[in-house]
């Protein structure tokens, strides 16, 4: 999964600079996706945990 996200930020970064779009934009753009991602992330793993928790007290 984390591969998967690796490529697809070298991928935007590619598209980012093709396009000639400036490098703190490109750099803005990667942040917010990075938080995005890592935000994606925790909520899953709270959920799981939570779910896991659940399960284990019944």
């Amino acid at each position: 999964m984390l591969t998967y996200l690796i490529l697809l930020l070298l991928f935007l970064v590619g598209l980012f600079i093709e396009r000639g779009i400036s490098r703190r934009t490109a750099v803005a753009y990667l942040w917010g996706i990075g938080m995005l991602a890592l935000a994606v992330s925790g909520f899953r793993d709270m959920i799981g945990g939570y779910d896991v928790y659940i399960y284990g007290e019944v």
